[in-house]
C-alpha cells in the first residue's frame, strides 16, 4: 500500500485513513503498511466486522484448531490467546490499566471500585499490543481481525499467491496447505441488534472499522479465493454442527463426531455468556441494569429497536448497496 495514500486524519475519538474510520487503540503502522504484519504459514484468521458474534466465532474456531479441548481454551483468555491483530494501546494508556488493575486488587470490593475503572488482568492488558501478542503465541494461531480488506496482512495473501504461479498443479496443492494464510470471515448481520440510534450511524463512515458495507463487500469480492471461506451468524444459530463441518472441512481439519458434539455443547450462548475466559470487558451493573459482553445473541431483535421510518430506511439503503452484489441473507 502506498503510505502517500493513507494520511491519518484524527476524529474525536476515533482516526481516519483512506476515508474508513478507526477506533483510536489500533496500530496506525498496519493501516499504513499492512506488510509488516509477519505471518506464519499456518496462522488462521477471524476477520468480521466489530459486534458480529466474533467471539463465539473465534471460540469454535480455535476449539477445532486444538481438537476440542475445552480446558485449554477455559484456561487462558481469549484475548490472549487469539488477540486483535491491530490492536495497539499507547504506554501511558497501558500503564493507566496497570495502575487501575493494582487498585482493585488492593481495594476491598465493598467500596465498589469495579463500578468506577476498568481492572483487566495483566495477561489481557499485555495482549492489547496484537502484533507483540502475536509473537508470544506458539503456532498454528488463530487470530482476530476487525480490518477491511484493504488493510488485511499482505503476508496472509502474497504466501498462496506465490504457490499458484507453479505450473505442476500436485506440487501447487501440496505447497499451499503448507503456506496459505487461511481468512474466516464472519458476515455481520447481528449490528441490527443495537439501540435504535444506530441505524443511521451504521450508513455513514461514523461507526468503528467504517462503513458496515464496504467492510463487508470489500470481503467478499475475494469470496472466490481459495484460502477465504464465508460464514453467516444466522447459519450458525440456524444449525451450528453444520457450520462446524464446514469450517473443519475448510481447515483440514479431521474431527470426530464426539469432539463436535463437545464443541457444540461448550459454545452454546448460555454457556458462552458464562464463559469468564471470552469477554474482554467483564460484565458490570449500572443503575440495576446489567451490562454484558456477551449480549443476547438472538436472530432478528432489530424489530424491538427499529421504529417503522428507520425500518424502512435502512431497507431502501440496504437493497441499493448490495444490488447486484449476489450475497443475500435470511432476515
Amino acid at each position: 500500500m502506498d503510505t502517500a495514500q493513507c494520511e491519518l486524519h484524527s476524529l474525536p475519538g476515533n482516526i481516519e485513513c483512506q476515508g474508513v474510520v478507526f477506533p483510536k487503540l489500533i496500530n496506525t503502522d498496519i493501516l499504513k503498511s499492512p506488510e509488516i504484519v509477519d505471518c506464519r504459514k499456518d496462522d488462521v484468521f477471524v476477520a468480521s466486522y466489530p459486534k458480529s458474534g466474533t467471539t463465539w466465532a473465534i471460540e469454535i474456531v480455535s476449539l477445532l484448531m486444538n481438537g476440542g479441548d475445552v480446558d485449554a481454551n477455559r484456561a487462558v483468555a481469549q484475548a490472549v490467546r487469539n488477540p486483535a491483530v491491530e490492536a495497539r494501546i499507547p504506554r501511558l494508556f497501558q500503564l493507566m490499566m496497570y495502575m487501575f488493575t493494582i487498585l482493585a486488587m488492593l481495594i476491598p470490593r465493598c467500596f465498589h471500585l469495579h463500578k468506577y475503572i476498568l481492572a483487566l488482568p495483566w495477561a489481557t492488558i499485555r495482549a492489547i499490543n496484537g502484533t507483540k501478542q502475536m509473537e508470544r503465541i506458539p503456532s498454528p494461531r488463530v487470530l482476530k481481525t476487525h480490518l477491511p480488506f484493504k488493510f488485511f496482512p499482505t503476508q496472509a495473501m502474497e504466501k498462496r499467491n506465490k504457490c499458484s504461479q507453479d505450473s505442476d498443479d500436485s506440487h501447487i496443492h501440496s505447497t499451499m496447505l503448507q503456506n496459505v494464510q487461511i481468512a474466516i470471515i464472519l458476515l455481520p448481520l447481528s449490528l441490527r441488534n443495537h439501540d435504535g440510534k444506530y441505524p443511521h450511524g451504521i450508513m455513514t463512515l461514523n461507526f468503528g472499522f467504517g462503513d458496515w458495507f464496504d467492510h463487508v463487500l470489500g470481503w467478499w469480492a475475494h469470496k472466490d479465493e481459495d484460502n477465504i471461506l464465508f460464514i453467516k451468524y444466522e447459519d450458525m444459530k440456524k444449525d451450528i454442527r453444520s457450520v462446524l463441518r464446514d469450517i473443519s472441512k475448510f481447515l483440514e481439519v479431521d474431527v470426530s463426531e464426539e469432539v463436535l458434539s463437545r464443541i457444540v455443547e461448550y459454545s452454546t450462548f448460555e454457556k458462552m455468556r458464562d464463559n469468564q475466559s471470552v469477554k474482554i470487558i467483564p460484565d458490570f451493573t449500572e443503575n440495576s441494569q446489567t451490562l454484558k459482553f456477551i449480549r443476547k445473541g438472538v436472530v432478528g431483535d432489530w424489530k424491538n429497536h427499529f421504529t417503522v421510518a428507520q425500518n424502512e430506511h435502512f431497507d431502501a439503503v440496504y437493497a441499493h448497496r448490495m444490488k447486484g452484489t449476489g450475497l443475500e441473507f435470511e432476515w
